[in-house]
């Protein structure tokens, strides 16, 4: 019998269906994981921007930098997985400036994918969700603090943005808001993007914004960022998530352990929360062995009693949490227009025709090479801007490059320029592991036709600032084929690193 006085959230953390996923095309990145698959409610943080326009550079990037583009097609994975909330206020969402962010948006409102956190401006993307799971009202509120120049304003798209050293702004404004939204909906959860990327706890100005949080009106708090599972805080007899970690990603790394949450809500609150051991592969989730789910079960459950959840029952495959939320007065809620989201079968088609930016109709002067054949694949040009040729900063390297193909193929090539130091092992190559499809990830090699020049700007991203030294560099191009190398291309001019506050590099004798 169904049970409407109580219903299942899935939270799953970052989602990027973007970069390398465009072409590791797992069937079901998702797994087709039963305690997702039975949620009423499934909710993923959307960390990258679908969408074909836009290029790197033209704004600041996320300031690693790292791009996150996904083609349209993508989201057909998000489709197949009957995602029901893509947050999206993060600082991935405006990699490729405004006019691909509201791209994406309308790509969500046509797959039926609610979304929140970004818009126009800034009351579009400072604006709840109202969803009714099952006989529950429930507000979605999302928020980030990470990237202030992703912010909308009044007119210009972007993030809901607040700063993380300013918990009086996160007072004043969703004491208001909440109570507002209390008006409409039994359920409040807050989604902050937030903290620090690459930690493995919570800092002290996270959890002060997380009580915070719960102290405005918030029945449980879904954070996310880091990239790791952080545990659970019990404040107020309610849960702070501090961050869900990677779900579907496209990491280099080995497979580690990750997981994904469920979230029992009633009327009165969030009465229990359960987290699913999973193992994050490159660009999967998938379910774990018994001996991974005890290993990454006792240190979520070590994690939680750090922030003061002490009570967490271990079941096989799974971690409860019990809550016990303070008993609510009944109230018949105000009428409000309610988000629904759809699962109706849409499916996105590949463009049929590559946008005029992905082509050219010659290779400049400056930029013409003897031509270097790759297999089919035949470079005609290559060249770096004169800004990337002595580095004063650290700064993406960006390159140019004009293609041919000889004949259709079917196999989609990858398209590899590397930042080599002409001085070995003196610091890590500019561009390591950012082999990518042509145009920018959206323009496959199997998509490709003779006849066309193809061009494209990618950037290189440096290593980090303490691992530059100030030494010369030589732009290589490869292609390659699943991991065979086709070819080889050394641009003549070299870049010189010159970059104050670093050391000289100097060769071995």
């Amino acid at each position: 019998m169904l049970n409407l006085n109580q219903a299942i959230i899935f939270y799953g953390g970052d989602v990027n269906i973007g970069r390398r996923t465009n072409f590791n095309r797992h069937e079901k990145p998702f797994g087709d994981l039963k305690i997702m698959m039975d949620a009423d409610l499934r909710i993923i943080n959307l960390e990258c921007v679908i969408g074909v326009q836009g290029r790197q550079g033209i704004n600041k990037g996320e300031g690693g930098p790292y791009y996150y583009h996904a083609r349209p097609e993508q989201i057909n994975l998000l489709i197949d997985a009957q995602i029901d909330v893509a947050l999206t206020a993060n600082n991935h969402c405006k990699d490729y400036y405004e006019a691909t962010l509201l791209e994406q948006c309308k790509y969500l409102d046509r797959a039926g994918i609610l979304h929140c956190g970004t818009g126009a401006n800034i009351n579009e993307a400072a604006q709840p969700l109202f969803v009714k799971v099952k006989d529950i009202v429930v507000a979605i509120f999302n928020v980030d603090s990470t990237l202030k120049y992703y912010a909308a304003t009044p007119d210009k798209a972007g993030t809901f943005y607040l700063p993380p050293d300013k918990p009086e702004l996160w007072q004043k404004y969703f004491a208001e808001r909440f109570a507002a939204a209390r008006r409409y909906a039994d359920i409040i959860l807050a989604a902050p993007h937030w903290g620090l990327n690459g930690v493995k706890e919570p800092s002290e100005q996270t959890k002060t914004l997380g009580r915070l949080l719960i102290d405005c009106g918030a029945d449980a708090v879904l954070g996310c960022h880091s990239h790791y599972i952080q545990g659970v805080e019990t404040y107020k007899d309610r849960p702070i998530i501090y961050d869900a970690g990677n779900f579907v990603f496209d990491s280099l790394l080995k497979p580690y352990l990750g997981g994904a949450f469920s979230l029992t809500i009633t009327k009165r609150g969030v009465e229990e929360v359960s987290f699913t051991p999973l193992l994050i592969d490159f660009c999967r989730a998938v379910p774990v062995a018994e001996a991974q789910e005890l290993e990454m079960g006792g240190k979520f459950i070590s994690a939680c009693r750090n922030l003061n959840t002490p009570s967490a029952i271990f079941e096989p495959g799974l971690v409860r949490l019990k809550f016990n939320p303070p008993p609510r007065a009944e109230r018949e809620l105000e009428p409000i227009k309610l988000s629904v989201p759809r699962h109706d079968g849409i499916k996105f088609l590949p463009l049929s025709e590559p946008l005029p930016e992905w082509t050219a109709a010659q290779v400049p002067a400056d930029a013409a090479i003897e031509p270097q054949q790759f297999g089919s694949l035949k470079l005609i040009g290559c060249r770096v801007p004169p800004e990337c040729i002595n580095m004063k900063r650290r700064q993406m390297l960006y390159v140019e490059t004009w293609w041919t193909i000889d004949e259709p193929t079917d196999k989609d090539l990858r398209i590899y320029p590397l930042g080599v130091p002409v001085i070995e092992k003196s610091m890590p190559s500019i561009g390591a592991g950012m082999f990518h499809q042509g145009c920018d990830w959206m323009w496959p090699t199997n998509r490709w036709k003779p006849g066309v020049i193809y061009y494209e700007r990618f950037g290189l991203r440096p290593p980090g600032i303490r691992e530059i030294v100030n030494v010369g560099i030589t732009l290589q191009v490869m292609v390659l084929d699943g991991k065979e190398i086709l070819g080889g291309y050394t641009y003549p001019k070299k870049i010189q690193l010159q970059i104050p506050n670093r050391p000289t590099a100097v060769a071995a004798r």
